[in-house]
Parts: C-alpha cells; structure tokens; sequence
C-alpha cells in the first residue's frame, strides 16, 4: 500500500509542479507498521472494556482510524502512532507499554474549524521544512473527505518533522500504515471492517495533501 505517489486525484505536485513520483521519499505500509497499528487497536479495545465511564467518546464506541509510522531519521528508527480526529483523548489512557515505551503517541492537532468562513484549515507543513496551509470548505466535504490535517497519515507525517527538526539529519525512509477502530466491547470485532487488523487505503483527502507534503523541493 503506497502513500504520497500519483493516484487517481492528484498527478502532480501543487508546489513544485512535478510529479509526485519525483518526490524522495516514497511511503508505504509493512509488516511491522501493520503490527503495530493493530498494538494500537488492542490497547484501545482494553480502554474501552476498562473506561467506558470515563467519557472520552472512542470508549462509548465512537469509530475512528488507528495510524502506526517507522521513520528513519539520522539512521536511527523512530515508531509514532495517533489517532484520526480532534479527540486524541483516548491517547492519554492508553498503557503505553502495550504498544511500546518507545513510540511516540502524536497527540497534537494539525487543523482548525474556521466557523465564520465554515471552512477547516489544514495548519501542516512539507518534509522540506516548509509551511503548507490547506482549507477545505465544510459544504465541499462528501463522504470520503475530511478535514485537511485531521486524518492520521498527516498527524504522523507532522510528528516525524518534528522529530527531524529537533534532531537533524535526514530523513531517509518512512513507512505507514492506517487501520480502523470502533469500539469492539460489544462483541462486534471480526464481524466487518472495523478492527479488522487490515490496512486500509488513503480517504481523498489524503491523496491530495500527504503527497505535497512530501515535497522535498525547499524555496
């Protein structure tokens, strides 16, 4: 499963103007994210067995998607895992052990609602250290399309920049994968998408945003 390649929605990047398979860094999932996006969905299962009185909303069974990324950075590795939305609350109950003392739970967010303009604004940024602000319209968004930033993909992509400009050196490769979650305290795990433990392709928003941000091309 590939991220940040030429798909069906976007060819070229809107700001260097080339191909997007032109861009250094090429995503894709494996074995290992896939593992550890499914640690990420077991830690949330026993969130919401053991805190479902805690009202963050993923324990009353609200559905979600799980993100796990590996980045290579100064030739050292770098685990992060996140969780797709503004209420990254659930984070903060998750035992960390059970995924890892060394992974990174991203919990910040990458996006604001501008009521006035009922628009959400995409505050992210290019793995070239540079800012990219993307804003989407509320009346715009179909089923397939979220606000710029909220997703997974570009909350991991966003902490690996951190990491890389707090540390330095390169960043040389990068892996990904996203999974679904819901609440599965009620017996419905196996019984459809929803904490399957498989991957699960790019929403259309991302397919439009995750490719520019690899842009490797400063000015």
């Amino acid at each position: 499963m590939q991220y940040g390649q030429t798909n069906n929605l976007l060819q070229r990047c809107t700001l260097c103007g080339q191909s997007l398979d032109k861009h250094r860094i090429k995503i894709v999932s494996d074995e290992r994210t896939d593992r550890l996006a499914r640690q990420v969905q077991a830690a949330l299962d026993k969130v919401a067995v053991h805190a479902r009185s805690k009202g963050f909303a993923q324990a009353k069974g609200d559905a979600t998607m799980v993100g796990a990324a590996i980045a290579t950075i100064k030739n050292r590795e770098y685990r992060f895992a996140t969780v797709s939305g503004r209420d990254v609350e659930v984070l903060r109950h998750m035992d960390k052990h059970s995924v890892g003392a060394d992974v990174e739970l991203v919990k910040e967010v990458s996006y604001d609602r501008n009521e006035p303009a009922r628009s959400y604004i995409g505050k992210l940024a290019t793995i070239a250290g540079l800012p990219y602000v993307v804003t989407v319209a509320i009346s715009d968004m179909g089923g397939n399309v979220f606000p710029p930033g909220a997703c997974c993909a570009p909350k991991l992509l966003m902490a690996i920049f951190r990491k890389h400009a707090a540390i330095g050196g390169e960043i040389s490769q990068i892996r990904m994968s996203e999974m679904f979650w819901k609440n599965t305290a009620n017996g419905t795990q196996g019984k459809s998408n929803w904490s399957s433990g498989e991957a699960v392709h790019s929403c259309d928003t991302c397919k439009r945003v995750v490719p520019v941000m690899l842009c490797d091309i400063a000015e």
